[in-house]
């Protein structure tokens, strides 16, 4: 909690009794043109690790490539095909047609799939780019039905490592945290998966055509060692 105590001065006028506006008089030390805003906070993201310590899964920046009313299906659709053969310029057409007024998000780009083709997607009209942060997997070709539980206990942690910090903002951008309470640090998410049997359980199902799964338990400890599904 965040407490303190301000104090001011109230002048009998014509209309009775009033509180001379200081902005003081709602915070310590807060000044003209400057305003209080809340924030949450966290600590530094966790890792999703394997047996031996190797990243499984970590917080990395991607960017969504937004296309909004104005974009030319045919000239995005052979940049993006760079990176995703499956894009062509009837599919961002038809994705176009169905949010009407509203943007649609046509691919998100991992770093390295971004650069190659990031100068090229800058200048084309009707196209954005907006970072965000995501639990990924360390390389792309990591694929297994687990990710999505080892996400959510990951992200267990990072909500438990909230914190909040209220700032004082000054006109000219300046920004002042005056109080707040810092969360605990997140703990890395450590598994039984090994990653050197999950790269070969992964190439062992990729070229079936029918489903197959794949599930490596050592048998003398009962731990999940690999799980790869095509």
């Amino acid at each position: 909690a965040w407490s303190y105590r301000t104090s001011g001065t109230a002048v009998d006028g014509e209309d009775g009794w009033r509180v001379r506006w200081d902005p003081q008089v709602l915070a310590p030390g807060l000044a003209a043109g400057t305003t209080l805003r809340y924030v949450g906070t966290e600590g530094s993201p966790a890792s999703v690790l394997d047996r031996s310590g190797q990243p499984l899964l970590q917080q990395q920046v991607v960017t969504l490539v937004n296309l909004d009313a104005t974009a030319d299906p045919a000239a995005v659709a052979p940049v993006l095909a760079e990176v995703e053969p499956s894009i062509t310029a009837q599919s961002l057409a038809a994705d176009l047609a169905a949010a009407g007024a509203g943007s649609v998000t046509a691919l998100t780009l991992r770093d390295e799939d971004l650069a190659p083709i990031e100068d090229r997607l800058v200048a084309l009209p009707g196209v954005s780019l907006v970072a965000q942060t995501r639990l990924l997997t360390v390389r792309r070709d990591l694929a297994s039905p687990v990710w999505s539980g080892l996400a959510d206990l990951w992200q267990d942690g990072q909500d438990a490592s909230a914190g909040w910090a209220v700032q004082a903002v000054a006109g000219d951008g300046p920004v002042t945290r005056i109080a707040g309470v810092d969360g605990p640090e997140a703990s890395d998410v450590r598994t039984t998966v090994d990653l050197a049997l999950q790269e070969r359980a992964e190439a062992a199902v990729a070229p079936l055509s029918q489903p197959a799964v794949v599930v490596a338990i050592e048998p003398s400890t009962g731990a999940v060692r690999a799980v790869a599904q095509n």
